[in-house]
């Protein structure tokens, strides 16, 4: 893409711009690429001097698409330019990912462990999608994983943040939990590893942002606790 620099009108109103850099990772924190973008300073402009009406921009909405056969079912979520696939039928599922692979070009994140009980610096908000239409699913995991955070504290955080979409859950929350059953998936062989000569001391570090949290507003409070050098939660 080229462009020319030519004279500004006379009856023309310079409006400013600046250059948006953003970074985006992998689900593990990595760097996945870098990007920017040109954006125009649009809170300068003046209404009846650099533009007549004013437009609300347009709601993403996501997509459910269910297909059943006699060996299972699959489902297909599709969320701006995300998509979540799963089903009980794993040959089904293979199928539509080569599918969609000989017909876009995809990356593809497995249903594997995780790292991480949540995605990294994803913020999940109220309605910022479509809703489930039958929230019982939702309600059911996030129920049986409240009842896990007795054996499993790490996950007491994220656990805590979904449940506050109990009342009514999109698409996107049902993500989210499904991210949290992924990362137990991988920790059933870990463990924690004690070095026999560190020093048997307790020691406890916390920290908290400001009104980190998009839907009440309160700040989220972290913490890490070691015993001797080794981090037990």
């Amino acid at each position: 893409m080229t462009q020319d620099i030519v004279s500004c009108p006379s009856n023309v109103h310079l409006i400013g711009c600046k250059w948006v850099y953003s970074i985006k990772l992998h689900s593990d924190g990595t760097v996945d690429r870098y990007k920017v973008r040109l954006v125009v300073l649009g809170n300068r402009q003046e209404y009846g001097l650099d533009y007549e009406e004013a437009f609300t921009p347009r709601k993403y909405v996501s997509s459910l698409f269910i297909r059943k056969t006699s060996t299972g079912s699959i489902l297909l979520l599709v969320y701006v330019d995300d998509i979540f696939i799963t089903g009980t039928d794993s040959s089904l599922i293979t199928s539509l990912q080569q599918q969609l692979k000989d017909s876009f070009h995809m990356k593809y994140l497995d249903s594997s462990s995780v790292d991480t009980p949540l995605e990294l610096n994803v913020k999940y908000r109220l309605e910022e999608c479509d809703l489930l239409p039958d929230p019982t699913l939702f309600r059911q995991l996030v129920g049986s994983l409240n009842y896990l955070t007795i054996t499993q504290p790490g996950i007491y955080f994220a656990v805590q943040y979904v449940s506050q979409f109990m009342q009514a859950p999109c698409y996107l929350h049902l993500v989210a939990v499904h991210h949290i059953i992924r990362y137990l998936l991988g920790t059933s062989t870990r463990g924690l590893f004690f070095r026999s000569d560190s020093p048997i001391h307790l020691k406890v570090f916390s920290d908290s942002d400001w009104a980190g949290c998009p839907v009440t507003r309160c700040s989220v409070t972290g913490w890490c606790i070691f015993l001797g050098e080794s981090l037990i939660a």
